[in-house]
C-alpha cells in the first residue's frame, strides 16, 4: 500500500515506544469527546505513528481508520492492522486516498518544512468535514521539530479553506495529568462550515478571540531554561556592568 516512502527520519522504534505511553492515556480521554460529538464511522490518521489513536477509536466504535506515516514505522509495533496503515512521506505532496468522516493530525505539522504547511491542510480538509489538529507551538521542543508556530498560524491556513475553529477539545482537557501538555495546549477541532448549523454544540470562534494559549508546564520549564543561561551572560559581562546592574537591582528591590 506505500504510497511515497522517506528515505530517512530521525524517529527509532524506542522514540515511538517512548511516545505511544503518552499518546494512549490521552488518546483514551480525548477520543470519547470527539466520538461523542461526531459519532464518525470513518477517522484517518496523517502522521499516526504506531496507531495508537486509531486502535483507541475503534475501541470506541469507529469501523473504518487509515493510517499514513513513513516507512520508518515498525510494522510489527502497529496498534491497527498492518493493512490499515499506508507508507506516505508527508514531507512531500501526498494524497489520502478516499474521503473519512474525520481526519486526525496530532503533533505532526511541526515536523515538517514551513513550505508544505499549506499542502498539508488543504490535504487534511480534503480528506473529511472534520479535523481534529495539534501541533507544537514556538519553544515547546521536542525531536526534528522544524516549523514550530502559533495555533492562530494553522487557524489562518484552516481558515483559508473555510474550515472554522471550535475550541471543543481543550476545555475539557485542560489540567488532568493523564493527558500529554501539548495534547492540553494544541487540539483544536477545524469544521467545514456546512456541517456547523445542524451541530449547535460546535460553536466557532470567533475571528477576534485568539487561540494562542501557552500550557504551564511549558511556561515553567521555558523560565527554569532560561535562568541558567541568563547567570551564564551574567558572568561574561565587565566586572564593572555587572556591578552597576546589581546597583540598580538593588535600587529597585529597595523600592
Amino acid at each position: 500500500m506505500a504510497q511515497t516512502v522517506a528515505a530517512a527520519a530521525p524517529y527509532d522504534p524506542e522514540w515511538f515506544e517512548e511516545q505511544s505511553k503518552g499518546s494512549l492515556a490521552s488518546a483514551r480521554r480525548v477520543v470519547p469527546i470527539v466520538v461523542e460529538q461526531l459519532r464518525p464511522a470513518s477517522v484517518v490518521d496523517i502522521g499516526c505513528g504506531v496507531g495508537t489513536w486509531l486502535g483507541v477509536f475503534r475501541e470506541h466504535g469507529v469501523t473504518r481508520t487509515l493510517g499514513l506515516d513513513g516507512d520508518y514505522v515498525e510494522r510489527r509495533a502497529l496498534r491497527i492492522d498492518a493493512d490499515d496503515f499506508n507508507a506516505t512521506d508527508l514531507s512531500l505532496p501526498f494524497s489520502v486516498p478516499g474521503r473519512f468522516d474525520l481526519a486526525v493530525c496530532l503533533e505532526v505539522a511541526e515536523h515538517l518544512p514551513a513550505a508544505r504547511a499549506a499542502a498539508l491542510v488543504r490535504t487534511l480538509v480534503g480528506a473529511a468535514p472534520f479535523v481534529l489538529f495539534s501541533a507544537a507551538i514556538p519553544g515547546q521542543g521536542g525531536t526534528h521539530h522544524i516549523n514550530e508556530q502559533w495555533q492562530d498560524y494553522w487557524r489562518h491556513l484552516f481558515e483559508s479553506e473555510g474550515y472554522r475553529a471550535v475550541d471543543l477539545i481543550r476545555p475539557q482537557i485542560w489540567g488532568f495529568p493523564d493527558v500529554e501538555p501539548w495534547y492540553q495546549q494544541n487540539s483544536i477541532l477545524f469544521c467545514a462550515p456546512d456541517q456547523l448549523p445542524s451541530r449547535p454544540n460546535l460553536s466557532p470562534v470567533e475571528g477576534g478571540l485568539s487561540l494562542n494559549l501557552v500550557h504551564p508546564e511549558f511556561y515553567l520549564n521555558a523560565r527554569e531554561d532560561a535562568l541558567p543561561n541568563l547567570a551564564r551572560s551574567l558572568r561574561l559581562l565587565p566586572r564593572v556592568v555587572t556591578k552597576a546592574l546589581a546597583r540598580r537591582l538593588g535600587r529597585v528591590d529597595a523600592a
